[in-house]
């Protein structure tokens, strides 16, 4: 119990400092890549504590993908479940692990604002069963603006990103488009019913395509 207490401790502190929105982050080269942005953010975001402490505070999917990202950046072949995607050029990653019926998704990806000095990075975990969507404990797309200048990542809550998974008529997922600037949102109806809709960037937020 002790433990957990500490492990309670070092999870809250870390979700403070992102709370309070700032990350440097450190780019490996000439410019910042989709790699050093999740890189600086997971660095922040994960917590290591005993498994049954990590039972106890979160469904491990920060922890999964770090490691996932950490066999690529040394050139490792990745767990027997699991498959890691890169996409520099595009700004994009992709992790996804199964176990039986289950899938785990996450997601990172950078859009470039129109005023040519920052960036939108996104940070998006959707779990799955049976191909239904079934919400962990970690679920849901969070933002944060990334400044070229400062080289520091700054979460926000603007108007207009989507957001957001519980729903008094079921759940809302995101996937977000590797090839191109569009997010898909999808509403899970607790009917069995569901709804994708397109949402479009614009260089500053997101637009529903019609």
């Amino acid at each position: 119990m002790k433990k957990v207490f500490f492990a309670v401790l070092l999870l809250a502190a870390s979700l403070t400092m992102l709370a309070q929105g700032t990350i440097q982050v450190n780019r490996q080269g000439s410019q910042t890549t989709i790699v050093d942005l999740t890189w600086s953010y997971l660095s922040v975001m994960v917590v290591d504590y005993s498994d049954d402490e990590e039972e106890f505070l979160d469904d491990g999917s920060a922890k999964a993908f770090k490691e996932a990202l950490i066999n690529h950046r040394n050139g490792r072949p990745q767990k027997k479940n699991d498959k890691l995607v890169v996409d520099e050029k595009n700004g994009y990653i992709v992790f996804e692990s199964k176990f039986g019926e289950s899938l785990l998704r996450v997601e990172t990806r950078c859009w470039n604002e129109t005023d040519g000095k920052h960036r939108l990075f996104a940070y998006n975990v959707s779990n799955f069963s049976d191909g239904q969507y079934s919400p962990g404990i970690s679920d849901g797309i969070t933002y944060y603006r990334y400044d070229n200048s400062s080289s520091s990542l700054t979460q926000t809550f603007e108007k207009g990103l989507p957001a957001g998974v519980a729903r008094l008529d079921g759940y809302t997922s995101y996937t977000i488009s590797p090839t191109s600037d569009d997010m898909i949102v999808t509403y899970w109806y607790d009917d069995g019913k569901k709804k994708l809709v397109t949402m479009k960037w614009d260089g500053k937020t997101f637009k529903e395509s019609k």
